[in-house]
């Protein structure tokens, strides 16, 4: 595997989509918040569960909690530019940049020719501008309030099966 498609594939692994998690969830208030709203007055939220609900800042605090710590279990990729409305916090991944001049062949010990790495980077589907080359990833992870089950939810609802409410 030459270095251009060992690159692209570091790209294209879970190791780069993990790198990027820890950028989710950075906003918390906005995060309650849209849980907030989106739990009162989301169409999808009410199809998933079967109603909609004002939750008390406290009962937010719990979901809120209660995603963050199986925040696997809401994390998944998307393609494009949309999310979706139940969407809570996104990471776009862009464009992957690589400088060509400084690369090393470490069991020669000599610099790779800019000429070389130019011809490899774009067999590899990489944009080549001057001295950089460009690999545009489309999508990236977003945390989904409807991706998983949560249980403080759906004990509210069955709930409201029981009592008729």
């Amino acid at each position: 595997m030459n270095i251009a498609a060992s690159y692209k594939s570091h790209y294209e692994s879970e190791d780069f989509k993990n790198n990027y998690s820890e950028f989710l969830f950075q906003d918390t208030h906005a995060i309650k918040e849209r849980i907030k709203n989106y739990c009162a007055t989301s169409y999808e939220f009410e199809k998933f569960y079967g109603f909609n609900h004002y939750f008390s800042d406290t009962e937010i605090e719990n979901i809120y909690d209660y995603i963050l710590e199986n925040i696997e279990e809401f994390t998944k990729d998307f393609n494009g530019y949309y999310v979706g409305y139940t969407s809570l916090d996104s990471v776009s991944f862009g464009e992957q940049e690589e400088q060509l001049t400084g690369i090393y062949n470490h069991n020669t010990g000599k610099e790779y020719s800019l000429k070389y790495l130019k011809a490899i980077f774009e067999k590899e589907d990489y944009v080549i501008n001057n001295n950089y080359a460009y690999y545009n990833i489309d999508g990236g992870i977003h945390v989904d309030l409807l991706n998983s089950e949560i249980p403080i939810i759906k004990n509210l609802g069955e709930f409201f099966k029981i009592n008729k409410i």
